[in-house]
C-alpha cells in the first residue's frame, strides 16, 4: 500500500482526481481479493478433503508428476 499512496500524495496537488480514482480503485481491487477468497472457501475445503485414495486426487497426483518430469527433462535438454 505504500507505492500506492507515494504517488497518490504526489498527484494529489496536481491531479486530486485522479489521485482518489488511483485509492478507489486499489481499494476495490483489494476487496475483491478478500471477498474471492471467501466466496470460494467452500470448494477449498472440499479439495482439501479429498483423502488420498480418491479419484481426483489420484488423478491430480498424476498430472503433477508428470509436470514435473516434463520440467526436468527440460531442464537437462536446455543443460545439454
Amino acid at each position: 500500500m505504500a507505492p500506492i499512496l507515494a504517488v497518490t500524495f504526489k498527484l494529489s496537488a496536481e491531479a486530486p482526481v485522479f489521485a482518489y480514482s488511483l485509492i478507489l480503485l486499489y481499494g476495490m481491487g483489494h476487496c475483491a481479493v478478500i471477498a474471492l477468497a471467501g466466496t470460494s472457501a467452500e470448494t477449498i475445503q472440499r479439495w482439501l478433503n479429498w483423502n488420498e485414495n480418491s479419484k481426483g486426487a489420484m488423478r491430480l497426483r498424476k498430472i503433477c508428476g508428470g509436470l514435473v518430469l516434463l520440467a526436468g527433462l527440460y531442464l537437462v535438454y536446455t543443460a545439454i
